[in-house]
This record gives C-alpha cells, structure tokens and sequence, in this order.
C-alpha cells in the first residue's frame, strides 16, 4: 500500500468491497465483477479510512475467535485478504472538505480519492453516487 495514488483505475468504497464477505443484495454481481477486474489487472484505491472501516464490517458480521492472540490472528488475515491490491491515499482529507457539507466525511473522502486519482468511484451508497454524477466523476455498481 502506498501514499498517494496518481492515477488508478477504481476508488472503492466500504459498501462495496464488504461484498466480497457479506451475503447482501448484489454481492454475487460485485464478486464477479471484481475478481474479472483483479485478472485483467485494474488498480483500485481508497482513503486510509477504508482499513479501518473493512475492520469494523469483518469484526461485526464474521464469527472470529472470540478474543486473544487467535482472534486477532484470525481477524488480520481476512483483513490482509480483502484489503490485498487497494493502494491507500493518506491526502483526501484536505479534499473532503469540498464535500463535507452533502456527505459525511468518510464518504467524501472516497470522492475526493477518486477525484484526485481521475478514477471511477465504485459504491452502493446512494448519497455519494448521486454526488460523484453531480461532480461527473465516473461511477459503477455491478447489478446481476
């Protein structure tokens, strides 16, 4: 994971790549959109919030060992798992702020990311897809 990417093919947010690890309406259409993405070799990234987010959904909805070394062993490794090939950008905060008052701010900064790294912004939240077209960035939802 770098610092900044310069140019990537997708910014993702949490409410897509939890797809990969919860049974939620269109995770099979994300799965397999995402695996023919990795193969042909397209670059993603997201702000460094994402790690964070990723722990919370992995915590909230898997059934971990419960606590100690096993638990946070088993916790790190679905964490590496799903956060493998995402390239994190530690500067969308300054960016967030054009989009703080619409959005939250976690959602404003995968905009920013996306804005700043000319990429199409993947998600299933409504509020910041609809915010991302407003601003013409590119954006994408696989469907079945």
């Amino acid at each position: 994971m770098t610092d900044r990417p310069d140019a990537v093919d997708y910014v993702i947010d949490a409410s897509a790549l939890a797809k990969l690890f919860l049974d939620e309406p269109e995770s099979t259409a994300f799965r397999e959109w995402y695996l023919a993405e990795v193969h042909r070799g397209a670059t993603f990234a997201a702000p460094s919030l994402l790690g964070y987010e990723i722990a919370h959904l992995l915590a909230k909805n898997l059934k971990a060992p419960v606590g100690g070394k096993e638990g946070a062993e088993w916790l790190g490794a679905r964490h590496d798992e799903v956060m493998e090939g995402i390239t994190l950008d530690e500067d969308a905060a300054r960016q967030t702020f054009l989009w703080a008052l619409k959005l939250t701010g976690y959602d404003a900064s995968y905009l920013a990311v996306a804005v700043a790294g000319r990429a199409c912004l993947v998600s299933y939240d409504l509020a910041l897809l609809n915010e991302a077209a407003r601003h013409k960035v590119r954006t994408q939802a696989p469907k079945q």
